[in-house]
């Protein structure tokens, strides 16, 4: 049986961004055995054509928010959303190294959390009773 993870990206005004990194993530997610994803994409209120580019890509969940709430809220909101085993969270922009998603879901096995930087340094933490 496979495992699950979602990944969440909240967005607000990335028009010229976002395709890129939803194909990125959907190639990195492609490349890992063993576990099934699902893209979440929560548009936070965008005012550009972040709607538009979102419309157009396939195999992703799309949530709106009508107005723009905040980083926070487009967390929350992908997060209560979601039901997968582990969640990936990163940003419209690209920023992070989203190759290191192997690495990341290969150290957590048996881990509570599992934190990646932009550096491609990796911290897992074990649970602690």
């Amino acid at each position: 049986m496979k495992k699950s993870c979602a990944v969440i990206i909240p967005i607000y005004n990335e028009e010229r961004a976002i395709e890129d990194t939803v194909t990125s993530i959907q190639h990195f997610c492609s490349s890992v055995p063993g576990y099934e994803f699902e893209i979440i994409c929560v548009n936070d209120g965008s005012s550009d054509a972040t709607a538009t580019v979102l419309s157009r890509l396939h195999g992703i969940t799309v949530i709106t928010h009508d107005v723009n709430r905040g980083y926070g809220a487009a967390l929350r909101t992908g997060l209560d959303y979601c039901s997968q085993e582990w969640v990936f969270i990163t940003d419209a922009d690209g920023t992070y190294p989203l190759a290191d998603l192997p690495n990341l879901l290969a150290n957590a096995e048996g881990a509570d959390m599992v934190v990646g930087n932009r550096q491609g340094l990796v911290y897992s933490e074990r649970g602690r009773s």
